[in-house]
């Protein structure tokens, strides 16, 4: 039977019976050769153009060619309502000659355009007017001189000096014969004169009286039924009957 003894420290020291373990050589390493670099090589100068040369101009770099981009496919749209699919409208046939029906919208949109282009073509003849005072002043005076009545013709004299458009002479020949003077002027009678004030033609009777005409102030048309019908009494006349 084996008997286990408590260690102490003398059991720890080394004893002269014990083997004496010895390190190994250590391996020789052989140093390592350097191989010598060989010097930088001196940077060569570029050559130098003369002192009297013209340095000629580099041409731009080319840029690269760009990609034709591909051409994009439109999608169509589906127009939708709430029933489904939009429907398609036909127009109904129309005889010859019969006027284009239009909506309301359409009318509306039609109306705004022509007023929008009236008023433009007002715009340039009132401009035309202005320029014809100060070339023609005999015919055309500036306020507070009074209007002559004009030759019979004269917007194609116009024409022919200024090379206007004759729709815009016309706008601007109505604008300037509506005037009060130049009605007076109408009504009064006498000659007639050209762009150089010089006589051409009187004005005929039949134009004075319709000159007359337009300037007598016209009465306002009567409103409302008569006394009688309004279960009034009659005067007047009627009442003496």
């Amino acid at each position: 039977m084996l008997q286990h003894r408590r260690l102490t420290i003398a059991d720890l020291k080394p004893r002269a019976s014990d083997p004496v373990l010895t390190p190994p050589p250590a391996a020789s390493v052989a140093p390592r050769q350097v191989s010598p670099q060989p010097p930088p090589a001196a940077p060569v100068a570029a050559p130098q153009a003369p002192a009297g040369a013209v340095r000629s101009p580099q041409p731009p770099p080319t840029p690269p060619p760009a990609a034709a981009p591909a051409p994009a496919t439109p999608k169509k749209k589906k127009q939708r309502h709430r029933g489904g699919m939009k429907k398609k409208v036909v127009p109904l046939p129309r005889a010859p000659g019969e006027p284009r029906l239009r909506t309301a919208a359409q009318k509306a949109k039609k109306a705004r355009k022509r007023a929008k282009v009236a008023a433009r073509m007002l715009e340039e003849a009132r401009d035309l007017l202005r320029t014809l005072e100060q070339r023609h002043p005999l015919a055309f005076p500036a306020l507070p001189a009074r209007p002559r009545p004009l030759a019979v013709g004269i917007h194609n004299a116009i024409i022919a000096a200024h090379g206007c458009k004759p729709r815009l002479v016309e706008v601007a020949m109505k604008e300037w014969t509506k005037q009060h003077f130049y009605q007076v002027a109408l009504a009064a009678g006498g000659p007639r004169i050209d762009l150089d004030g010089i006589e051409a033609g009187q004005v005929e009777p039949d134009q004075q009286a319709k000159a007359r005409e337009v300037l007598t102030p016209k009465r306002p048309a009567a409103r409302g039924k008569p006394r009688d019908r309004q279960g009034l009494p009659p005067t007047g006349d009627k009442a003496a009957a």
